[in-house]
């Protein structure tokens, strides 16, 4: 699988009954299932989550929890 056929599309930052939480939306821009291997941080620290399903020719929004950051240090989404 080539990175060039997940995109992300949207990402949005969550916080429900003090927990925080990052929403990110895939989409896969093949005609097969991919899985979608979401790295989320910033700088040298990030963190992997287990591969998630991405149907094809569809967009895909997950939930996730947000990795711990310092205040006022923005998460970058990557997928692979």
């Amino acid at each position: 699988m080539a990175a060039a056929d997940l995109d992300i599309v949207s990402t949005m930052t969550l916080e429900s009954g003090g927990r925080k939480f990052l929403e990110a939306c895939v989409h896969n821009d093949t005609m097969e299932l991919r899985e979608a291997r979401l790295k989320i941080g910033s700088g040298a620290v990030r963190w992997s989550f287990r591969p998630l399903h991405v149907p094809s020719g569809q967009t895909a929004r997950f939930t996730l929890d947000a990795p711990p950051i310092a205040p006022g240090v923005a998460n970058e989404v990557h997928v692979e």
